[in-house]
């Protein structure tokens, strides 16, 4: 029966798919990984949960250390809808969407967004970036919303010093 399968011919038990992998048809020999961009969160499953949209920007994937840096690898046979991410290059925008990463940010597959130093998105919309000109410094780059020390991140660009400070060449003191 469809969501089970049986490893030898002529069996008369079912062995119901178990979580990441479906069958679709009666009578399969082993059950199918759900390929990159969809998931099985249950045993027995038929077929595999779409992530998002469906777009081609979506895929599965998992964070992994090599060599003391972050990496994001696409994966099959995901159990559950955690692992659905944007694929590198796009991010999860604000209505659920993944958004091709612009300049001043880097997308590396996890559905955030990395500023560039020099770059400054607000966090409730990190899609829309802004340069930091003239002064590069107030930007330091990484998650949205970060400011240099004593820069107000309300400010579009961190282009104002937090209450009590004033700027200087250097900063806000």
């Amino acid at each position: 029966e469809p969501g089970s399968y049986q490893e030898l011919s002529g069996e008369t038990l079912c062995i119901s798919c178990p979580v990441g992998r479906i069958a679709g048809e009666a009578g399969l020999s082993q059950c199918e990984a759900c390929p990159p961009g969809s998931f099985a969160n249950s045993v027995g499953l038929e077929v595999c949960q779409i992530c998002g949209t469906g777009s081609l920007q979506w895929t599965t994937s998992r964070k992994v250390e090599l060599h003391g840096s972050e990496h994001w690898i696409q994966v099959e046979a995901a159990v559950s809808g955690d692992y659905c991410h944007c694929i590198p290059g796009y991010f999860l925008d604000k209505d659920q969407t993944c958004r091709q990463c612009t300049e001043g940010a880097s997308c590396p597959g996890s559905n955030q967004v990395k500023l560039l130093p020099g770059y400054f998105s607000f966090s409730s919309d990190p899609g829309i970036i802004y340069r930091c000109y003239p002064k590069a410094l107030a930007c330091p780059g990484g998650s949205p919303g970060s400011c240099a020390a004593g820069r107000d991140n309300s400010s579009v660009a961190c282009s104002s010093c937090l209450s009590g400070l004033h700027p200087t060449d250097e900063g806000c003191v």
